[in-house]
């Protein structure tokens, strides 16, 4: 009897161990800048605006998901393209977000908003 309700609690905790798993979704980041974009965010500083959306840092370097943001400058203004894709390698979204002037910024916060969403839409 007390084997067959150890084995019933086990079960029990096993049904929520997925659902555990994508309460809290991970990606990898891969982040690059353009010619004219060097004053932008850096990878780390892209990494913790996300964090701070989130109240936990989401990237790991082996995930089931790779987000990709490249950023760079177009005329007056800046301008960044976020793609996600799976571990294969299809690509499951694409976005492009440009700065509304001459300042970096905005963006960054448009892109931690943009990323954190996509990672956890709820």
């Amino acid at each position: 009897m007390r084997k067959a309700r150890l084995l019933s609690v086990l079960a029990f905790a096993a049904g929520f161990w997925p659902a555990a798993s994508r309460a809290a979704p991970t990606a990898r980041l891969v982040y690059m800048r353009g010619e004219g974009a060097e004053a932008c965010v850096d990878e780390e500083g892209l990494t913790n605006a996300v964090a701070k959306r989130l109240g936990r840092d989401p990237f790991r370097p082996i995930a089931e998901s790779t987000i990709a943001v490249t950023v760079r400058r177009e005329e007056s203004r800046f301008v960044a393209r976020l793609t996600m894709a799976d571990r294969q390698g299809n690509e499951r979204g694409e976005r492009i977000l440009k700065s509304k002037g001459d300042d970096c910024a905005d963006l960054t916060d448009t892109l931690a908003l943009t990323i954190s969403i996509a990672l956890d839409p709820l």
